[in-house]
């Protein structure tokens, strides 16, 4: 059987005369004539995508596996939190981890890893051997790691991307918006080692003889790298801030001043980088410049980095009681809040603060400065933001979504 061009060709020739030829005058003809164009161009589009599909396909940038989560993604929009109190189940496991992942949530344990859509339902599960399972996510990633341990396994939502066992133990891990992610981690002639592993398989090693590394970050669109590398001086630490491009062994550094051992640092959406130690936080802008810091007598026992600020608590010598400090990008003081009981965790999401405590948990609009707070009496939850108006708290073997908007 041979393909006629010119017929095909023929049936895809625009020709409005069409309509008055198969007109049956049943109905308007103002309508008729709409509703040829549409069936016309329809075809037309739908040639289009087929074709777009094909160059796709053919140059390597779409894989049937991307169609797949593609697909995956489209059915995963349709899951909804529709009541104020929306519950998912799972294993009960020991050292359970927990991450928001797409509106849903992911679930680690010593010898399970699930997704869970945010309707509850579960979308993708692994069964692994792990003492101690750590997790961070992105907006298409989940990473698995082993603190302690040596095996990390990257997901998406359908399937694991990737796994390794090395040879050496995890300490630490940072994972960018678009999956690029680091592990610290150590080798026979270094003290620290991070590694950075592209989406595409590429690996770059960044080894530190001299110094431990404390904490790695990486920017959003996984192409810089901050490390927090501390050196032993007598009784006391020196804590150097360096940054790097990733993919080049050139860097950028400077001392952070700290006298202690900081505890973690962030680069912010922007550029600025925060580094938190229990007496203070310093931002620190691209080039390395300090822009200012926060500092307190009384040790810092909470923080939280959000996309371009950091929450911190601590107690308050004044009066006693709890006080939480918003820092915005460049360090300032934003907003500072008192509160009578203590604070078992915090979490901020865009402009609202999120607050545990062991009566249950509030929400603060920064902006408004009203409050909401739901009673939820536990002290084992783990608060997780799913949105500006949604907690999800986890127990170890079920979760509640908490909406603050009914």
């Amino acid at each position: 059987m041979q393909l006629n061009f010119e017929n095909l060709i023929e049936k895809f020739k625009y020709d409005p005369n069409s309509v008055k030829k198969n007109y049956d005058g049943k109905t308007d003809i103002y309508l008729a004539k709409a509703s040829y164009r549409y069936a016309y161009f329809g075809r037309i589009l739908c040639v289009l995508l087929i074709l777009v599909i094909i160059a796709f396909l053919l140059s390597g940038a779409l894989s049937y596996e991307k169609l797949y989560y593609l697909t995956k993604d489209i059915k995963l929009a349709n899951d909804y939190v529709n009541s104020v109190h929306d519950t998912i189940t799972y294993n009960v496991g020991n050292s359970q981890s927990f991450t928001t992942y797409r509106e849903g949530l992911a679930v680690a344990s010593r010898e399970r890893f699930s997704v869970f859509a945010a309707g509850g339902r579960e979308i993708f599960t692994s069964n692994h051997s792990l003492g101690n399972p750590a997790l961070a996510s992105s907006d298409k990633y989940v990473l698995l790691y082993d603190v302690g341990g040596k095996q990390f396994a990257l997901y998406n939502s359908f399937s694991q991307v990737k796994s390794e066992t090395l040879d050496y133990a995890i300490f630490g891990a940072s994972i960018s918006k678009n999956g690029t992610f680091a592990l610290i981690t150590r080798a026979e002639r270094y003290d620290s080692v991070v590694s950075v592993y592209k989406v595409n398989g590429t690996r770059y090693d960044y080894s530190f003889s001299k110094g431990r590394v404390v904490s790695a970050s990486l920017n959003e669109k996984g192409t810089e790298l901050a490390v927090l590398l501390i050196f032993a001086e007598g009784n006391d630490y020196r804590t150097e801030l360096r940054l790097y491009r990733v993919g080049k062994e050139d860097y950028t550094s400077t001392d952070t001043g700290f006298s202690g051992i900081p505890y973690a640092l962030k680069i912010l959406d922007g550029g600025n980088i925060m580094v938190v130690a229990a007496d203070g936080v310093k931002a620190f802008n691209s080039n390395l410049g300090l822009l200012n810091q926060y500092s307190t007598d009384e040790e810092i026992y909470r923080y939280y980095f959000g996309e371009d600020s950091i929450a911190l608590s601590h107690l308050s010598r004044e009066s006693g009681k709890t006080e939480v400090v918003i820092l915005n990008k460049r360090g300032k003081i934003d907003k500072s809040y008192l509160f009578d009981d203590r604070i078992l965790d915090i979490a901020l999401c865009e402009n609202y603060l999120f607050v545990q405590t062991l009566g249950g948990f509030e929400q603060k609009n920064m902006t408004l400065n009203t409050s909401k707070k739901i009673d939820v009496v536990a002290t084992n939850y783990k608060m997780i933001v799913s949105d500006k108006n949604t907690l999800i708290v986890c127990d170890d073997s079920y979760a509640k979504y908490l909406n603050f908007e009914k």
